[in-house]
């Protein structure tokens, strides 16, 4: 829908995908901050710090997850896009392998230091969320950008956002109980679904 707006305005390629790209990072910072507030609120000041220490420490770590071959699929398909499948195979099984690994070794080490806040299911679902799940859809988003679909590269780190939303409004009206330990399996469903849509 946006796509023929910004057509019809006459945007050629560059604006129609700046404009795009902004719509939906625009949007993702909206989920994401009604997101946090929301956590925030159900999980308390003591699990919200908890979760907040796990995450962000994952999602440091997720950085390398894939070794830089997402950026490879990116310089190269953007030049020739006939080599699309060789560096997909590469990077998806690079991030997969990548990420399980320090997966494991994020599990192991959160559960010596935060052990006694978070048990070992909790620490492995956001480690799997945000070093597995999380790279992949990046990854994805590289794909579609070296296609030049700026927009659909943007989307999907957006419905990222909306899908954890949607997870914390569930778990806040389904969960028996309001602890970390809760939310991190509908923390974790959240991701795997993103995963899935992506791919």
């Amino acid at each position: 829908m946006l796509t023929n707006v910004f057509r019809r305005l006459g945007f050629g390629q560059v604006a129609h995908n700046t404009l795009l790209g902004m719509f939906w990072q625009f949007a993702r910072i909206v989920g994401q901050t009604i997101w946090v507030v929301v956590i925030a609120r159900s999980l308390g000041p003591s699990g919200y710090g908890t979760f907040a220490g796990l995450a962000g420490l994952a999602t440091t770590l997720g950085g390398i997850v894939g070794l830089g071959t997402g950026w490879l699929l990116l310089q190269n398909v953007s030049r020739d896009h006939s080599l699309f499948d060789s560096y997909w195979r590469q990077a998806t099984a690079s991030t997969w392998v990548s990420g399980l690994i320090l997966g494991l070794l994020f599990s192991a080490a959160m559960q010596l230091f935060a052990g006694t806040h978070a048990s070992y299911m909790t620490i492995a679902a956001i480690g799997l969320s945000e070093l597995v799940f999380y790279p992949m859809v990046y990854l994805a988003g590289f794909a579609f950008q070296a296609h030049e679909r700026l927009g659909w590269s943007s989307a999907l780190a957006t419905m990222m956002s909306v899908a954890r939303l949607l997870a914390v409004v569930a778990f806040l009206y389904t969960a028996s109980s309001l602890d970390l330990g809760t939310y991190a399996l509908f923390h974790l469903g959240a991701s795997t679904f993103s995963m899935l849509f992506a791919h």
